[in-house]
């Protein structure tokens, strides 16, 4: 659990540079910020594949091939299989983060095998590499995050603690002092702990890889008497738009469920319109070439109560509040007009869940999640099917539709999408 936890912060920090740090603000790609994370990419897998020579460890060794390998081959496939356009324009490789994914396998790596110690310096590596790329304008932050979550959910899978067969430890007896000889059966392994481990649920971590289709975005600013234009009017070059949201849930007792959730949605586009257009203050003239650039980055908070527990009917209903944020800019290809606006909501949220269990390992549920107010509400409605591998594993498939919708002085948005979603979820105890 201690590990966990160490990975989690790493997360955590991540997810603040997200929410602090605006990209487009970023300088050249050729800073040395951008070196640094090049270089992180590489040593930090290096680090932990050399460290298991000092440490006369062949088993690691192998652990740190299948978690390498299969950290560049599960990102490969999906830099294939979304291809999502780099916010440079330049190819279609952006989703997820190649770079980030190596350092939080490495990482990964060096903590699970041989301890907080190293392996507190080798997540900071990790999560300045992710930095890097988002500074440097070369991925997005949902890039970002699923790069990191590959490299930990590969660690997870495949690294175990390193132990020597035997532990020899000072100790203190009465009238002197003593010396207490541990012998470790190195074949005992994860899953023979999980068969005597009897303890419940205690953390779980899901990552969702997500298609998102964008069915309208209709933006004004000001509020009041701003253009009104929909982002699903632009080119849609990035349509469906793939992107990653994270769920840590803490599970309080049988009944009681605290859950965060961190979704980094955002796209950029291109277009022109045949009328004028004020956004902001700024018109842009009929027939401009414009570049549009959108980020909705949402957390939620909630606590959840399982209402109903009838095998095999399990209902949930839940309470908490949502951090919306939300920027939008605006700007003609040439470069000489350009603005941007942004918003930040903190909203109350309801929602509720119903699944049924078919088998012991297949799940399917139903669930909806939102508020409403006069002037903002969200919402969002999904059915998804669940299958457990085993105790700590599990994957889901699922489609989702939300909608939002915001009004302030500043900024004007109602906005609909609908998403296919992969998932998956790790267990600890």
């Amino acid at each position: 659990m201690q590990r966990f936890s160490l990975k989690i912060l790493a997360i955590f920090n991540l997810v603040v540079i997200c929410l602090t740090f605006n990209p487009y603000s970023a300088q050249s790609s050729s800073d040395s910020i951008e070196d640094v994370g090049d270089w992180l990419q590489y040593l930090l897998p290096a680090a932990g594949f050399l460290g298991t020579f000092p440490a006369d460890d062949p088993e690691g060794r192998i652990q740190w091939a299948k978690t390498m390998g299969s950290s560049v081959a599960i990102t490969t496939v999906l830099k294939g299989m979304y291809g999502k356009m780099r916010p440079g324009n330049d190819s279609l490789t952006s989703f997820p983060s190649g770079h980030t994914t190596a350092a939080f396998a490495g990482a990964g790596f060096i903590d699970t095998r041989y301890g907080r110690a190293w392996g507190s310096l080798a997540y900071a590596g990790a999560v300045f590499t992710g930095y890097s790329r988002i500074y440097a304008d070369r991925h997005f932050a949902d890039d970002v995050l699923a790069g990191a979550s590959i490299g930990l959910f590969n660690t997870w899978y495949w690294v175990t603690p390193h132990q020597s067969p035997v532990t020899v430890m000072p100790m203190a007896v009465e009238n002197g002092m003593g010396v207490m000889v541990n012998l470790t059966d190195p074949d005992y392994t994860v899953e023979e702990k999980d068969k005597t481990n009897r303890g419940a649920e205690k953390l779980s971590y899901t990552v969702d890889f997500t298609s998102a289709f964008l069915l309208k975005n209709q933006i004004s600013s000001p509020g009041s008497n701003g253009t009104v234009f929909d982002l699903d009017d632009f080119n849609k070059k990035n349509d469906p738009v793939a992107t990653a949201r994270a769920i840590l849930n803490w599970s309080i007792s049988e009944q009681y469920n605290l859950s965060l959730l961190f979704w980094p949605l955002e796209y950029r586009d291109s277009g022109r319109f045949n009328t004028d257009l004020s956004f902001n203050g700024t018109v842009f003239p009929a027939d401009t070439d414009l570049e549009s650039a959108y980020r909705n980055y949402r957390a939620d908070l909630m606590f959840s109560q399982k209402l109903l527990l009838k095998a095999p009917w399990t209902l949930t209903a839940g309470l908490g509040i949502s951090g919306q944020w939300t920027h939008v800019e605006l700007s003609s290809n040439s470069g000489n007009l350009h603005t941007e606006v942004e918003e930040t909501l903190i909203l109350p949220m309801a929602g509720l869940n119903c699944s049924y269990n078919i088998t012991s390992n297949w799940q399917i549920s139903a669930d909806a999640t939102g508020i409403f107010f006069d002037s903002d509400h969200y919402l969002e409605g999904g059915l998804a099917t669940r299958y457990d591998f085993n105790k700590r594993w599990d994957i889901r498939l699922g489609a989702k539709y939300f909608a939002r919708k915001i009004e302030s002085s500043e900024l004007k948005e109602e906005s609909e999408h609908a998403a296919f979603h992969f998932s998956v979820s790790h267990r600890f105890y």
